[in-house]
């Protein structure tokens, strides 16, 4: 699955590589099915705007997929330095909160 826009041009593949919008540098769009050319698709807006809308929501889920490691490794790191000591204490607080109710 590639996605790409370099010096004006768009590059997505989608439908496990089977399908690919391109667009050159001279703005002609095409299709291409199984990497040999498939369709002209100049002035075909729709392809256009659909291909434009996987390549941002590619960039977002990316960015979602890192700002979310990130957070589970800050999670992992503040969940490890928790001393083992004070575990026990929230059981036995636990335990004794339990028994007075």
């Amino acid at each position: 699955m590639t996605t790409e826009i370099m010096d004006n041009t768009l590059n997505v593949t989608v439908g496990d590589g089977k399908y690919t919008v391109v667009q050159g540098g001279d703005g002609g769009l095409r299709a291409l099915r199984y990497g040999e050319e498939w369709r002209d698709c100049c002035g075909d807006g729709l392809i256009y705007a659909l291909a434009v809308e996987v390549i941002k929501l590619r960039a977002e889920k990316e960015q979602l997929v890192e700002e979310w490691a990130k957070g589970a490794d800050k999670w992992q790191e503040t969940h490890d330095s928790i001393p083992s000591a004070f575990v026990g204490l929230a059981i036995v607080v636990d335990s004794l909160v339990s028994e007075q109710v």
